[in-house]
């Protein structure tokens, strides 16, 4: 996860709010760190050297502090909650050509509501920066960064954040059943003067928890998309979208889908003093080149945590603490495989990688499973392990964070690995596709012969990376909802057909997209879907 995406502790509270419309939520202008709720990492407050030779802070960068990145930011408690609200600084950087601006807002002190994570282009000289925010009902804490996140200076000055007009804002986080808006997205250009070619994107599966409602496909300029269509796996459980564009310059290529998710109420699971492992869980146990469960540190590292003692949960449960916190021996960060992973940490795709290793090492059937979660800002893809519990089936457990059977409403499943991609994960479209190697084949986008990976970007190209944002819970008796996600599987059969054949259909897009902003979702989505 890219230091965009993280949230910081600091310092103490700002101050309580009560303001109208207009009224400015940052005091002291002269960013002294820890002063009326600042915080400087990597940083220094100067009485001169803004653009009009007041106060500014000057984010060192990376190489004269040695951080990872540096910032400035602000905390806020009792901030205006469901009104807009305004930020906007000015920005002079010698050495980047971009700024990264966070926010959160959470009720007390960790548990976060929503999140807004943002770059910024910079040009010559001074720039403006501007963002807006709406805070949902129960925002308690709100704390807002620039982050500088390469070497070279980066001066901030005139930070403002004012107050405007109400504004209904929908929580980021779910707490229960709703629809969630996925999106991904990846900017190609020609390889060659007058080349076309394909994009294969991962996208919403029909799970047990979830259904996808919609696909849409953009492309920008519109004029470069020439088709799509879906694409079934063989393997039965994944389904790929395939983008044909005929490029004359860089596009960004875009796909959204809503999905309906469900809220799981998990029964404890069944004791399990051995492993099981079922013919339709069994292709799960081998070793394959990108989860290597024979590797011989791997195996090391599996006998250390059985003879730890316990049944297979108690194995399971000490697997995802030691990859959550393993950051290796020093190891060089090159490929995202299991034996890469045990020596260098990685990130989540390395830790699910190793995960899953560690547990085959064990008798345990795994696998990794790609996702977009709501809980963290926009980021490439996010991962999850399934295992086998015997009793009770495929069960997901969180690698990186370190968590047993994450909730089915806090992310969208894109991928479910078979071995054939695991044993594939170090083929070269992978690295022509910009992705590092060692993450299994078409969990990830896949840009054809004809495309490449347009650097530098234009000036007018600012692309975004995949998100999953929360748009409306539920309401209602759970059999209605349970009504609703029978009535939705038929339209998801409608869907595919469409979408095998390269069709959208608008009206029923449209009829969704209006049900998710009623008073009363469920009975709005029950007749939108009835009537598709």
């Amino acid at each position: 996860m890219s230091p965009a995406n993280r949230a910081f502790g600091f310092a103490p509270a700002f101050l309580a709010l009560a303001l109208g419309a207009g009224d400015e939520l940052l005091g002291n202008p002269t960013f002294e760190d820890g002063a009326g709720g600042w915080s400087l990492r990597g940083a220094e407050a100067r009485a001169a050297g803004g653009p009009d030779g007041g106060p500014c802070v000057a984010l060192l960068g990376t190489a004269a502090t040695g951080e990872s990145w540096t910032h400035v930011g602000i905390r806020l408690v009792e901030p205006p909650t469901e009104r807009r609200l305004s930020f906007s600084a000015q920005v002079i950087s010698e050495a980047t050509g971009e700024v990264d601006v966070n926010a959160f807002a959470y009720r007390g002190r960790s548990e976060l509501l929503e999140s807004w994570t943002e770059t910024r282009p910079l040009g010559e000289g001074w720039t403006e920066v501007r963002s807006e925010y709406v805070l949902p009902a129960g925002t308690e804490t709100f704390t807002l960064w620039v982050i500088h996140a390469a070497s070279g200076e980066l001066r901030v000055a005139d930070a403002s954040l004012q107050a405007g007009d109400p504004q209904r804002s929908r929580p980021k986080n779910l707490t229960g059943a709703g629809v969630i808006r996925a999106s991904a997205n990846v900017v190609v250009g020609p390889a060659e003067d007058g080349s076309a070619g394909r994009v294969l994107f991962p996208i919403p599966l029909l799970t047990e928890h979830q259904v996808p409602l919609t696909f849409d496909v953009v492309t920008t300029p519109a004029g470069a998309l020439t088709s799509f269509r879906w694409v079934p796996r063989e393997d039965g459980m994944n389904w790929l979208a395939e983008i044909e564009v005929a490029p004359t310059l860089p596009v960004e290529v875009a796909w959204e889908s809503l999905v309906l998710v469900g809220e799981r109420r998990d029964a404890p699971l069944p004791e399990a003093p051995r492993p099981e492992v079922p013919d339709e869980a069994a292709p799960w146990l081998e070793s394959t080149a990108c989860i290597q469960s024979e590797d011989p540190d791997v195996v090391a590292k599996a006998h250390e945590l059985i003879d730890a003692g316990g049944d297979v949960g108690d194995f399971v449960a000490g697997v995802i603490a030691f990859t959550s916190t393993n950051q290796g021996d020093g190891a060089e960060f090159r490929t995202l495989d299991a034996a890469s992973a045990i020596h260098c940490g990685g990130s989540c795709t390395s830790r699910a990688n190793l995960a899953a290793a560690l547990l085959r090492a064990g008798g345990v059937p795994a696998r990794t499973s790609a996702h977009l979660p709501t809980w963290s800002g926009p980021l490439y893809e996010h991962w999850h392990v399934e295992y086998w519990h015997p009793g009770a089936g495929w069960t997901w457990v969180e690698p990186t964070l370190g968590k047993m059977r994450p909730a089915p409403f806090t992310f969208v499943v894109l991928n479910i690995a078979n071995p054939e991609d695991e044993e594939q994960g170090f083929h070269p479209v992978i690295a022509h596709s910009g992705v590092m190697l060692g993450v299994p084949r078409y969990s990830v986008h896949e840009l054809g012969e004809g495309l490449a990976r347009p650097w530098p970007l234009p000036d007018d190209i600012a692309p975004r990376l995949n998100e999953a944002r929360a748009e409306a819970p539920l309401d209602g008796s759970l059999s209605r909802q349970g009504e609703l996600f029978e009535r939705a599987r038929d339209h998801w059969a409608r869907l595919a057909e469409q979408c095998l054949a390269g069709t959208v259909d608008r009206d029923a897009l449209a009829a969704i997209e209006s049900a998710l902003a009623a008073d009363e979702v469920t009975e709005a989505l029950l007749d939108a879907l009835e009537h598709d």
